[in-house]
């Protein structure tokens, strides 16, 4: 799967030999313009260290490696609920913080609302995940998505849980 993905060869290469070493850290952190794959090789990573061949590239067949691979947020099922989403009051979307799930070790937390922000609630959403030990896969993975996006509050909460070891 890595092989698939077109992109920056160092840092797959970086990454890869990361996986194979099991030496990855704790957050990673890829930046660049959008549209390059900062998502997409995430969903790899994940991919990789959930998936039931257990090796440093995942097989993209197995159930855990599907269903990562599913978060991709450009999917027309995604697109629609956000389309939805936007429309809510924001009293609801903060009762019920966006996340997309398509793998219990692997949450997706993409910015909300008309003016498309990540928020405080989506930020606590994650650390209580976060605490938990992983229930069907290796390694619990979180994706924050467009993390330009954070409000104030909510990178000073991600910030805290970042630093705890």
């Amino acid at each position: 799967m890595f092989s698939e993905f077109v992109g920056n060869s160092e840092v797959v290469a970086a990454l890869r030999r990361m996986l194979e070493e099991q030496r990855l850290p704790q957050t990673l952190l890829f930046a660049g313009p959008e549209g390059v794959g900062k998502a997409t090789l995430a969903r790899l990573v994940a991919a990789a260290l959930n998936c039931a061949e257990g090796a440093a590239d995942p097989c993209g067949r197995c159930s855990s490696c599907r269903r990562i691979l599913q978060a991709d947020l450009s999917l027309p099922d995604h697109q629609k609920v956000f389309e939805e989403r936007a429309r809510l009051p924001l009293e609801r979307r903060r009762e019920n913080p966006l996340v997309v799930a398509t793998h219990p070790e692997f949450l997706t937390f993409p910015p909300d609302g008309p003016l498309p922000q990540i928020s405080i609630e989506q930020v606590r959403m994650l650390n209580n995940h976060a605490r938990l030990a992983p229930s069907q896969g290796r390694r619990r993975l979180f994706l924050v998505d467009q993390a330009n996006r954070i409000d104030a509050a909510a990178a000073n909460s991600l910030l805290k849980t970042l630093e705890e070891p």
